[in-house]
């Protein structure tokens, strides 16, 4: 038994040292990443000195961003990292991915905060068209046909699996933007069979990309573009369309080529009412 062994640290006092709140401290308890001893005698739960170093690795983890299942898995390497240098790296390649993700989002929620006033947004489920020059970008990308809510969600993962392949993240490859759907443009007056519908999903990237057969690796091209942002349900953007599609003829404007969607933030993360999407359509 180490002195250390010996010194009892309250769950107030280690959550000091360590910065873990003590609601984080019972969330980690319950999970068996930190549990604390209890004393013999009064029953009181307390920390060892030696708790404190993993204390302060979660934190770091956390404060990163890892969720509980990544922290556990993380500091389960910690005793043998050289057998694991390969995992590891995935898992900070793929939170490093998301950091990206989460940047570009809030730099399109700072747009939005500064176009418009405080009672505006409140009200707000789209901001006013504007017209922006996107520039070129490197993706990788799928095409499918059929009814979006079931082949988008389909391709987005299809394109994921390609990213995180092994040989992708030997060659460093990582995500440097939002999620893009590329669809042609229908008249939403008129009838569409929606399983003939032909959809793109392409995600940004950077690093030395190779792909199995079906997907490809291009530059998507820039340009002039009408842009609004819409927040709310998929299922209900044909409104900010409509917006769009009004700006484009007002402003004597001619569609040129395939309209965009941005997927600024995760469905699985925020509600339905808190999605958030940037419409680009591209004119001339």
């Amino acid at each position: 038994m180490s002195p250390d062994d010996d010194i009892q640290i309250s769950i107030g006092k280690f959550a000091q040292i360590t910065s873990l709140s003590p609601r984080a401290l019972r969330l980690y308890d319950e999970r068996g990443l930190l549990s604390p001893k209890r004393d013999r005698f009064n029953n009181y739960r307390f920390y060892s000195a030696e708790q404190i170093e993993p204390g302060l690795k979660i934190r770091t983890l956390s404060w990163m961003g890892f969720s509980c299942a990544e922290i556990e898995e993380l500091l389960g390497y910690l005793d043998v990292p050289a057998g694991h240098v390969d995992r590891i790296e995935q898992l900070f390649k793929q939170r490093l991915a998301q950091t990206q993700i989460e940047i570009q989002k809030l730099k399109k929620v700072e747009e939005v905060l500064q176009g418009k006033k405080a009672i505006e947004v409140l009200y707000m489920t789209s901001t006013e068209p504007v017209i922006k020059e996107i520039p070129d970008v490197r993706v990788i990308s799928k095409c499918g046909s059929g009814v979006p809510g079931e082949v988008v969600p389909g391709l987005i993962g299809a394109v994921m699996q390609q990213i995180f392949s092994p040989a992708n993240q030997r060659g460093n490859v990582n995500i440097s933007g939002p999620i893009t759907l590329l669809f042609e443009h229908v008249n939403l007056t008129e009838t569409v069979d929606m399983a003939t519908m032909k959809y793109e999903i392409a995600v940004p990237v950077v690093g030395r990309v190779s792909v199995e057969p079906g997907f490809d690796v291009k530059t998507l091209p820039g340009g002039k573009m009408v842009t609004l942002i819409y927040t709310g349900p998929y299922h209900e953007i044909s409104g900010a369309y409509t917006k769009a599609i009004e700006y484009v003829g007002s402003h004597g404007l001619q569609m040129n080529g395939k309209c965009r969607e941005m997927y600024l933030n995760n469905p699985q993360e925020v509600p339905e009412s808190k999605l958030m999407t940037e419409i680009q359509v591209p004119v001339a």
